[in-house]
């Protein structure tokens, strides 16, 4: 199942504006609620911070949440780790924690992320 990253949603949204491409968000939203999309819940919550109005829109087709577990918390420090990232010094890498966090949940739940 494809999985959405905050940077693609939010491209689609600002790029693809629903006033302007109504049969995409019909569509996109016609797959949420058959449950063929799903999101890292740490993608919605950036979503959120960067676009309410978008996030609103996800929520209020049910988006399918993927929560971390204990097992994307390892499987995420251990890409810190593959990625040389020491003392949180992130901005070096072109990624951060979230980053990590939503690759990992992706990746625990078998989706493929679509990212920007």
């Amino acid at each position: 199942m494809p999985a959405f990253d905050a940077s693609s949603i939010l491209h689609g949204w600002i790029n693809y504006p629903p006033v302007q491409f109504p049969k995409l968000w019909d569509w996109i939203g016609d797959e949420i609620i058959a449950r063929r999309f799903t999101i890292p819940r740490v993608a919605l919550d950036e979503t959120g911070h960067r676009s309410p109005d978008c996030q609103k829109w996800l929520k209020a087709r049910s988006i399918q949440e993927l929560s971390p577990t204990q097992a994307v918390i390892t499987r995420a420090l251990a890409m810190k780790s593959a990625l040389g990232i020491v003392n949180d010094q992130y901005h070096l890498n072109g990624v951060d924690e979230n980053d990590l966090l939503i690759i990992a949940t992706a990746k625990d739940a078998g989706c493929e992320l679509i990212s920007n």
